[in-house]
């Protein structure tokens, strides 16, 4: 609760630090910043009630197998949690390099795709490529002479 009441401190000081123009840009970032206070109390708030409810939990079962039972089997929930967590994290990285890995092979594709038909057509026929060639690389010649 204590870090909820600096940030709210902090706030106005956030909030003259913005550039004093006019306009949309002032209004779209006290917007900004308000919203964001929000999103920020919402979640102390949802923060609170979730350990409110772990503490109950906690308190119920340590009337009925104990304080040590209860903070075992709560410790193991929480490791549970945690290795959730942790495999979603896991699996959404993976999903993400996968994407990453098939626009980068997309975008390679469409770079390369000109230069593989090119070189089709090169291999195709071979003696006008050689033509074309002399013939562009003499006509340059004779620019760059001028």
């Amino acid at each position: 609760m204590k870090v909820f009441s600096l940030l709210l401190r902090l706030l106005p000081t956030l909030i003259d630090i913005l550039p004093q123009t006019a306009g949309l840009g002032r209004h779209a970032a006290l917007r900004l910043t308000a919203r964001a206070g929000v999103v920020l109390a919402i979640g102390a708030l949802v923060s609170m009630a979730v350990l409110a409810g772990f503490a109950a939990t906690v308190m119920g079962l340590a009337e009925s197998l104990g304080y040590p039972a209860a903070l075992g089997l709560s410790a193991a929930v929480l490791l549970a949690l945690a290795g959730i967590l942790v495999t979603a994290l896991a699996l959404y990285d993976r999903h993400t390099d996968r994407r990453a890995a098939a626009a980068r092979e997309a975008s390679i594709e469409a770079l390369v795709g000109p230069l593989n038909l090119v070189g089709r057509s090169i291999g195709a026929k071979p003696v006008q490529s050689v033509l074309v060639a002399l013939a562009v690389g003499a006509v340059i010649g004779l620019m760059r002479r001028r």
